[in-house]
């Protein structure tokens, strides 16, 4: 139950970001002893979902907190490149984030 609400709250806060313009996320899904992010991404114009794979790790150092993905594989290849090129590897976070990152993750 808890860890539906995670992925559920985690799907919630991806789809208010930046991905509306871009399409949806669903079957967001945390895997915390396995550190790994997994979902599917509903792109505009497109007719099958993308689905994403990264593991994941959190280096706090009590005042600031940075998530940084170790993997990250996307199943369409081109998309795949895209990602292994120009994907930031590591996201710093605010006090925000911190604590949003210490309820999912």
């Amino acid at each position: 139950m808890k860890e539906r609400i995670i992925s559920s709250l985690g799907q919630f806060i991806a789809n208010h970001y930046k991905l509306p313009r871009y399409g949806k996320i669903s079957n967001f899904k945390i895997d915390k002893s396995a550190h790994k992010i997994l979902f599917n991404l509903n792109l505009k114009g497109e007719t099958d979902p993308i689905e994403f794979e990264g593991t994941y790790r959190v280096i706090d150092n009590g005042r600031s907190a940075t998530l940084v993905f170790d993997s990250i594989r996307i199943s369409r290849e081109w998309i795949d490149c895209l990602a292994q090129d120009f994907l930031p590897k590591r996201i710093d976070l605010n006090n925000i984030g911190r604590a949003i990152l210490k309820i999912l993750l």
